[in-house]
Order: structure tokens, then C-alpha cells, then sequence
């Protein structure tokens, strides 16, 4: 599975800087400027693709090309320098509701985009850069879309009999492409499937693999679709963070969250908070529909649930603060009005919006 790492990218040399560029020679910063960026290289290390506010391609560290996208996220690079970006605008309010796959070759030449009308939860592409493949969300049937970036077209489709599609990632299995469909980043793949889509590998027992039972979330869900929707990529990523919660842990506590019951949860409040807090800090576009439903339970009877929303809140009242402004006052009548935890935790939100 491709590892993503972390550097920094400046137009200076200094102590914290791994990459160096001309500032004459980029257009994502200026000089004296650096960036932290998520990094990947192709399978022969010669090429480096690295993601911030936009991307960076380099060849054997000298950048080849870069360019601005308003949230890249998931994406590869191929042995021959050919970049695939998923730039992310399905839950974001300012975009045109879609997600975007961008296909670049390494003068920064786009040969192939297009809109995908689901949340793509993952992209990869293959080490000779002809095939690229995405995976949806389940409200998209978890569908498995492979693109021909010689042609544009989409080679083939295939209904992922997985939960949660987190990884793809292509492989060799006897001289012949095959594409590895995981539903947990760090398990072995649920099952193989060849470039027509054909399957080539039996999938393991469910019950071995699933961390999350969709179905009952969506029975247990009350709101809008956008709600819905947020509560199955909620749990794609609580899935997938560090720490492997339990299952039972996730699917209590996103229930709980998405339907204001907080009668069935354990009294410990340890996983609640981190999970919650975790997702507003590391994911804030996929809590933010939440954030009514994170002031309400600050008043909630239950001490859990008033420290589970302060935890999502504060999270994303550090990542998100334009988003959070006018619930701002809600908050501070919390405060006013409370005392003990809901009071508490109300000032700890506050305290961070300054």
C-alpha cells in the first residue's frame, strides 16, 4: 500500500526545509515562503508528489511542475511521473458540490478531469500511469471506477462487496494488473479484481473485516441526507484513525451523535471525546454539519455528551473559525446560563475562538 509521508517545501535552505525550490519556478509560493505538505513517491522513487494548498511534482527533487487546487486530497504517482489528484468539493459549501479527478503528466499538462458526483473516499493509479482508479461512498454504491488516462474513458465499473472502500491500490499477480480493494488502511485487502473487473481473489469472511454496520447506522440516523451522508464518511474515517476503537465503541457513539440518544453509551467518556475530538480536528469538513447537533449536547443530562460536543466543537473551533462564528453566541448563552461540564466545556470552545 503506498505510505504518505511529510516534508516541507521552501523557496529558502534552512533547517526545517527538505526540499528547496527556485521561487522563480513555482506559483504556490512566494520567496522567503515554505509549506508543509502530505508526500508520496511513484514505485521507482524517482518521482515525488507532494499535497498542500495545491500540488508539487518533482523528478529526482527538482520540481517539474506545480499547481493550485482549492483541496487536493487523495491521489498517486506513477513511475512515469503521471499524477492523479482528487480535488474535494462534495461536502464543501463554497465548491460546486462535486469531487474532481485531475489527471497531470509531468510538464503539468491536464489529460484527463472530470466531476464525479459522489464523495470519492479513494484514488489510485498504476505504476505505468495508464489506469487510474477511484472508490465512492456507499451511498454511491460503493462503486470502483476505472479510468484509461490514454483515452479518458472509464475501462470499467465494479460494486465493491466491502462495507467501506478506504484504499485501492494496483498490483502485479502474475505478469497481470490487478487492482487490491481494502476496506481498513491498515489490513490486508478484502479482495482482487482485474482491469475488465473481473474478480480474482475470494473476499474474507465480513464478520473478519467490517468495523462498521452502515445499515443500522442509517436506521438509527434522523436529519437531512447531508446528515446521513456525514455519518457515513464519519465513519469511514473513525474506522480508520489511530488506536483501533472498538467497533462497538464507533457505532455507539456516531449513533448517538446522529440521533441526540446518548442513553446507551458506556459511562466512560474516553472514547466519545477522542473519537469525536479527533474527526473535528483531522476531518472538519466532514463533522461541520454536525455543529448544531455539538452545541445542543452541551446541554445534554448526561456529562458524556455535553464532553463529546465540547470536544468536536473545540476541534473545530481551531480548524474551522469562519465556519464557527455564528454559533458562536449559542455557545457563550451555554456558558452563561450553565454551570458544572456544559458550562466548562462551553468557556474551553470560547476560550480557543479568541
Amino acid at each position: 500500500m503506498d505510505q504518505w509521508d511529510s516534508i516541507t517545501i521552501g523557496t529558502s535552505d534552512s533547517h526545517f526545509t527538505n526540499i528547496v525550490v527556485d521561487p522563480a519556478n513555482t506559483t504556490l509560493l512566494k520567496s522567503g515562503e515554505s509549506t508543509r505538505c502530505r508526500c508520496v513517491e511513484s514505485p521507482n522513487s524517482r518521482y515525488l508528489l507532494a499535497v498542500s494548498e495545491g500540488i508539487f511534482v518533482f523528478e529526482n527533487n527538482m520540481l517539474c511542475f506545480d499547481t493550485e487546487l482549492s483541496k487536493p486530497d487523495h491521489g498517486g504517482i506513477a513511475n512515469d511521473g503521471t499524477t492523479a489528484i482528487i480535488n474535494s468539493g462534495f461536502h464543501d459549501p463554497d465548491s460546486d458540490g462535486y469531487d474532481e479527478l485531475h489527471v497531470f503528466d509531468t510538464t503539468g499538462s491536464l489529460c484527463l478531469h472530470r466531476e464525479i458526483t459522489a464523495s470519492v473516499m479513494t484514488c489510485a493509479i498504476d505504476p505505468t500511469g495508464t489506469y487510474v482508479a477511484i472508490g465512492t461512498v456507499p451511498a454511491d454504491q460503493n462503486s470502483i471506477y476505472l479510468f484509461n488516462t490514454t483515452t479518458g474513458d472509464v475501462e470499467a465499473w465494479h460494486r465493491a462487496d466491502v462495507d467501506l472502500v478506504t484504499n485501492l491500490q494496483f498490483v502485479d499477480v502474475d505478469g497481470k494488473l490487478a487492482l487490491e480493494i481494502c476496506d481498513h488502511p491498515d489490513r490486508e485487502p478484502a479482495y482482487r479484481i482485474d482491469t475488465s473487473a473481473s474478480l480474482l481473489s475470494e473476499q474474507d469472511s465480513p464478520s473478519n473485516r467490517l468495523t462498521v454496520d452502515i445499515d443500522d447506522l442509517l436506521e438509527a440516523a434522523t436529519g437531512s441526507t447531508t446528515d446521513i451522508l456525514a455519518l457515513i464518511e464519519l465513519s469511514n474515517i473513525a474506522a480508520s484513525t489511530p488506536g483501533a476503537y472498538e467497533r462497538r465503541h464507533v457505532k455507539q457513539i456516531l449513533e448517538a451523535v446522529c440521533s441526540g440518544n446518548f442513553e446507551s453509551l458506556d459511562d466512560d467518556p474516553a472514547h466519545a471525546k477522542l473519537i469525536i475530538g479527533e474527526l473535528a480536528m483531522n476531518e472538519p469538513e466532514l463533522v461541520l454539519p454536525f455543529i448544531d447537533r455539538l452545541v445542543s449536547m452541551l446541554t445534554h443530562e448526561r456529562d458524556l455528551a455535553k464532553r463529546t460536543g465540547g470536544s468536536g466543537l473545540l476541534g473545530l473551533v481551531r480548524y474551522r473559525p469562519v465556519k464557527m462564528e455564528p454559533h458562536l453566541d449559542s455557545i457563550e448563552s451555554v456558558a452563561n446560563e450553565n454551570d458544572g461540564v456544559a458550562h466548562k466545556e462551553a468557556k474551553r470552545v470560547l476560550g480557543s475562538a479568541k
